[in-house]
């Protein structure tokens, strides 16, 4: 995939980036909750404003694939709430890497990870975690060729429907080990 770039999204596109997010989570998971539970965990995790927050909190960081003004994918890293960390070392989160299936396979995850990764480390971190459902092979393989392997079994409330899920574990060094070097644009932050 050609002519995109990232880049950090603005204040005033929360909107849309909270519109992506809705429809890359249902894209690929929409099909496996009741649709009470998918709207409950759309409008809290996505809903008006949400994102809005997120940009502003320096817990949290974005990068968002463009081409021609519409995102294609993003990934959101920050400040570890998983209820694992590894004692005595900065642990941060990766906490979405969303991505159209129209653009699946186009090298824009690769680079969106890389770019999530440098920030985690230039922030002090050492280690990484990240939850992925445990009925998806297809991240699961993405996160295994960065270095991440499962260190437990978990849960995720899309509504009132629990899924399984793993935490995957890496180190912020060996997940850069991984990663390819890109000749990619990448745009300064603006907020």
């Amino acid at each position: 995939m050609d002519n995109f770039v990232l880049r950090t999204p603005r204040l005033d596109e929360a909107e849309t980036l909270a519109a992506l997010a809705r429809e890359t989570f249902v894209e690929s998971f929409g099909h496996l909750y009741s649709s009470d539970n998918l709207a409950k965990f759309l409008n809290t995790s996505f809903g008006p404003g949400v994102q809005a927050t997120q940009l502003k909190d320096a817990d949290y960081a974005f990068q968002v694939a463009v081409q021609d003004g519409v995102f294609l994918g993003f990934i959101k890293v920050g400040t570890n709430s998983l209820p694992f960390a590894a004692p005595g070392r900065a642990t941060g989160e990766l906490k979405q890497l969303y991505m159209r299936k129209s653009c699946h396979g186009q090298g824009i995850a690769p680079l969106l990870m890389e770019w999530g990764m440098n920030w985690l480390r230039s922030r002090g971190n050492v280690d990484v975690l990240l939850s992925v459902y445990s009925v998806n092979p297809r991240a699961q393989r993405f996160y295994h060729r960065y270095g991440f392997s499962k260190l437990a079994d978990h849960f995720f409330m899309v509504g009132e429907h629990r899924d399984a899920e793993y935490i995957f574990h890496a180190t912020l060094d060996g997940v850069l080990r991984h990663s390819h070097t890109s000749k990619l644009e990448v745009q300064p932050a603006t907020r």
